[in-house]
């Protein structure tokens, strides 16, 4: 097994994927996959000012400055595109995020995979997560379980998550 670098690791669902390490020229794309995200995959869970409120003030600097305050980040390519990325620290898992383009193909999955790999590697196992409603069901496949329904508020409007926990075993495998 190696772990999330530079070069990445290739044995995902596709041949031509790859998880490997956030680079600085990434920020700009995890930005844009971020919005489209948002914008097209919340709609059925959340209203337009609650997505906008989670889209306000973000820049795509705020990436790198966070990566630099300690949060891990990782991307998964495809054929050399960056496909989505993903998020974590201290056992928390932050963002998970694939291009609506590039969904249903098992590359969400491969990309938290290595990301839990890479966080029990470190001695900080990814045990929680405070998902989006829409999400709650891809990480109850991953074995999160729902533990509790919580609020984060930005700007005055609530946004409702699910905090989700998993055995730590089931995320280090």
């Amino acid at each position: 097994m190696t772990e999330i670098d530079d070069r990445g690791r290739r044995d995902g669902p596709r041949p031509d994927a790859l998880v490997r390490r956030m680079r600085r020229s990434d920020v700009e794309l995890l930005q844009e996959i971020h919005t489209l995200c948002l914008r097209e995959c919340l709609t059925s869970h959340y209203n337009p000012s609650q997505i906008e409120a989670l889209l306000e003030g973000r820049t795509p600097l705020d990436y790198w400055l966070a990566s630099e305050r300690g949060e891990r980040f990782a991307v998964v390519e495809v054929a050399e595109i960056v496909a989505g990325y993903a998020s974590w620290r201290e056992g928390e898992l932050l963002s998970t995020f694939v291009a609506p383009v590039a969904q249903a193909h098992r590359l969400g999955t491969f990309l938290f995979e290595a990301c839990a790999r890479e966080a029990a590697k470190e001695g900080m196992p990814i045990d929680r997560v405070r998902a989006t409603l829409n999400a709650t069901s891809f990480f109850q496949s991953l074995g999160f379980r729902p533990v509790e329904a919580g609020y984060d508020e930005k700007n005055g409007i609530r946004i409702p998550h699910m905090l989700m926990r998993c055995p730590t075993e089931q995320t280090a495998s």
